[in-house]
């Protein structure tokens, strides 16, 4: 009998341990307490008039010339205003295919040029003048590599070229960057095999200041800086800047124009992790398994989401989670709750307890479109069956969200794929009057017009765009230039991942949640150190910056070793990059931090800023 009680024991102990554990689980999974946050900034009352205007009206100081008869070069300067209005540059633009034989503006009344075009025979008439000007203090910018002709000739020794291969250029498969130009990638190179580009093959003077040259053998230059007489030039030798995500490049390129140029920035890392909360897969997903011996539920549990919260405690960082309700296809009502709460309240709760925000993404994931309809179909999308039916899919979720965390207040919206009708876009702030952000993506997609492109901007209606840039656990190359790009253009990290690219063979590219962890913390490291003093931020936290950047008007006066910045439209604070070959130090009316050491962030605390630097 004794015997029987001990064999009897040993079968309890381990129904006891899985039942402790299960308690556990239920106690940790029934709801995690969470204090919704106040970020210390507000959302800005309606714009109706403007702030009082800065002390001096900004001039257009900069003369863009273009050329309509070439899609590229009409690229090019299309990738140049709209950095230049971004920058708050002042500028006036000219056609060079309608121009006969002189400007219709003396040169005299700009302190820069940008010439977006290849051809410099277009303007073979005035191309002597512009370099006299120069000489005499104007300040010059090549953004694209120009062909070899009679007026390059004439002109290539005053740019600061020595020699060049006349025997045409040459495809340019990877370039490192030897400044600081850029933040976080002095010594960084840049894979760009899969770009049809082309460069000059051509040696520099010795006192030319090379920041980017090609990883090959030549060493090709590819963005410099040389002074001619009183003034400047900046030469980009490439053709493969042109695209959105090259935007920093040319902010970068112009900043070099002058000892030292001020820009205004959004100053903000925000990581987006789309359908989160949202519905669990049930089952085993091979990798997962392979790696972690756990089904899906489990996983993301115990290892994802834990690994997930360790990064926001380590980096800083401020999740914003997009909710989805359900995985369905409907299209129309009755939209009615389909799933168990408890997983929604478990992560939900834990995200906001770790200083997190929850939007909205969707009833389902099925795009808002109507009117684009056919290109939905190609993308293997349902469509919905009226705009009644879309309005009463969200009304859906904002009940089941409310239901779930009543203390959230859901601001931001991101739309399912990134794809938004236009018309949804129209009436969304009507239907649905606590959206104040809206967050899609910043780059296009060559493959498709049905995805909704932002700026970072207010747009008329009162909606703030917050566009993510980035995306994925794997930072490629591209993503790593994309990333630099606009950290040196708005200072700011957009990004965002899904819980399931994990599970997906081709989003994963095949690689189990180790690896894409320890890539996603590699990205994580490098923006720490790229970008310090960058605001960890919600999306609507990330709005309300982009609002007050958004409505920011400048001036500045840089004589002698000062610069006075003078802010119209200034609220409560504002960020600037500022470019300079001196040494600040001391600052008026706000705070300076250093990037590089040629880079420095300042917070604006006040309309007028300034800043004094070693004699």
């Amino acid at each position: 009998m004794k015997n029987s009680t001990v064999s009897f024991s040993w079968l309890l102990i381990p129904i006891l341990i899985l039942s402790t554990i299960g308690f556990g689980l239920l106690v940790e999974r029934s709801g995690i307490p969470y204090k919704a946050e106040s970020s210390p900034l507000s959302f800005l009352n309606p714009m109706t008039t403007t702030q009082p205007p800065v002390e001096s009206e900004q001039k257009n100081d900069c003369l863009v010339l273009y050329d309509s008869e070439s899609d590229v070069d009409l690229k090019q300067f299309t990738i140049v205003k709209d950095t230049l209005d971004s920058m708050r540059v002042g500028y006036d633009f000219f056609n060079v295919a309608e121009i006969a034989s002189t400007f219709p503006l003396a040169l005299e009344n700009y302190e820069t040029i940008v010439i977006t075009f290849y051809a410099l025979d277009a303007i073979s008439q005035q191309i002597v003048d512009i370099t006299r000007w120069v000489e005499n203090g104007g300040r010059l910018l090549i953004t694209i590599r120009p062909d070899i002709s009679e007026s390059f000739n004439a002109i290539y020794r005053k740019l600061g070229i020595v020699s060049y291969d006349d025997s045409g250029t040459q495809p340019i498969s990877e370039i490192e960057f030897i400044s600081d130009l850029f933040p976080g990638m002095k010594s960084q190179t840049l894979d760009v095999g899969s770009v049809n580009n082309s460069s000059l093959v051509l040696q520099l003077e010795k006192s030319a200041h090379v920041h980017l040259r090609s990883l090959d053998a030549s060493k090709t230059p590819i963005l410099w800086d040389y002074d001619f007489g009183k003034g400047r030039f900046v030469v980009i030798n490439s053709d493969q800047f042109a695209n959105k995500y090259d935007r920093g490049m040319i902010c970068a390129a112009y900043s070099l124009l002058y000892d030292t140029f001020i820009y205004p920035v959004i100053n903000s890392s925000m990581v987006f992790i789309d359908d989160f909360p949202a519905p669990i897969p049930e089952g085993i997903n091979d990798l997962v398994f392979q790696e972690f011996g756990r089904d899906i539920e489990s996983f993301y549990i115990n290892i994802w989401w834990p690994d997930m919260k360790d990064f926001a405690r380590r980096y800083g960082l401020k999740y914003t989670g997009l909710l989805i309700e359900t995985y369905n296809d409907k299209t129309s009502p009755s939209f009615i709750e389909e799933t168990s709460v408890e997983q929604f309240s478990y992560f939900g709760s834990s995200l906001l307890s770790i200083g997190g925000e929850i939007g909205l993404h969707g009833y389902n994931h099925i795009p808002f479109a109507i009117s684009i309809d056919e290109t939905i179909a190609e993308l293997g999308y349902p469509i919905w069956t009226s705009f009644d039916s879309i309005h009463l899919s969200l009304e859906a979720l904002k009940t089941f969200a409310e239901s779930l965390f009543p203390e959230q207040q859901f601001i931001t919206y991101v739309p399912p794929s990134n794809i938004l009708d236009p018309e949804v876009r129209t009436w969304l702030p009507t239907v649905f009057p606590d959206i104040k952000v809206i967050s899609s993506s910043y780059l296009p997609d060559e493959n498709s017009d049905a995805y909704y492109v932002q700026e970072f901007k207010e747009a008329p209606d009162g909606i703030i765009e917050v566009p993510r840039i980035i995306s994925g656990y794997e930072f490629a190359s591209i993503m790593r230039w994309e990333a630099a790009s606009e950290l040196v253009l708005h200072y700011v990290n957009s990004q965002f991942i899904h819980p399931d690219d994990v599970l997906d063979e081709r989003r994963s590219s095949g690689y189990g949640w180790g690896y894409l962890r320890d890539n996603l913390e590699q990205y994580f490291i490098w923006l720490e150190g790229a970008a310090p003093e960058i605001r960890q931020m919600t999306a609507s936290e990330g709005g309300k910056a982009v609002q007050r950047f958004s409505r920011l008007e400048l001036n500045t006066n840089c004589e002698n070793t000062t610069c006075t910045i003078q802010l119209g439209n200034f609220y409560d604070e504002a960020w600037l990059l500022m470019r300079t070959s001196s040494t600040p130090t001391n600052i008026i009316g706000g705070t300076i931090s250093e990037v590089t050491p040629s880079l420095y962030l300042i917070g604006a605390e006040s309309a007028q800023v300034k800043i004094a630097f070693e004699e």
